[in-house]
């Protein structure tokens, strides 16, 4: 797997501070943020090494995930030669709910879950990270998050991801986002 992220998806949007696996912490962690618990305390055994895929082992950047929003918003609006469009707004469609398509949540400008939403985004958490990436369909408008302290659980629950959303509300009110 993730030699095959590397190849097919890091490689051509040239996300080139992404990794797929533990190989970069598991020989240092000197360029990961080391993550705290609200107390502001390092979690012990920081940075967590995942041996899941889909819910820890992406090592990234606020500019890759950036990089990849735009790839998405791109083929939303015209296929691109790593995603076509009908598989674009196939991540963007809802599926499961009327806001969750399968890989984003849709909703507004301030990352508030809406069935008409102009906006796709999504949030993530693990053992002292937080995170929100969101970007308009359009591909002008969109910010990403990653902070490094955060609760082990139920993260959009405690101040930290308020943090967050009052970062995101702040930059759409000073950007005039629609």
């Amino acid at each position: 797997m993730p030699k095959l992220m590397q190849k097919l998806i890091f490689e051509p949007v040239q996300m080139t501070h992404s990794l797929f696996s533990n190989d970069r912490n598991l020989k240092s962690s000197s360029n990961i943020a080391t993550p705290y618990s609200p107390a502001q305390k390092p979690y012990a055994n920081a940075p967590s090494r995942s041996p899941i895929y889909s819910t820890g082992l992406l090592w990234t950047n606020a500019i890759d995930l950036a990089k990849y929003n735009l790839l998405i918003t791109s083929a939303l609006n015209h296929s691109s030669a790593l995603i076509t469009k009908p598989l674009a707004w196939k991540l963007i469609t809802p599926s499961e709910t009327p806001i969750h398509g399968l890989g984003y949540f849709i909703g507004d400008k301030l990352a508030d879950e809406r069935p008409d939403g102009k906006y796709v985004f999504y949030t993530g958490s693990n053992v002292g990270y937080l995170t929100l990436s969101i970007i308009d369909k359009d591909g002008k408008q969109g910010a990403v998050f990653l902070i490094n302290i955060s609760p082990e659980w139920d993260a959009k629950d405690y101040p930290q991801f308020e943090f967050i959303k009052k970062s995101l509300k702040m930059i759409a009110a000073h950007y005039h986002w629609r």
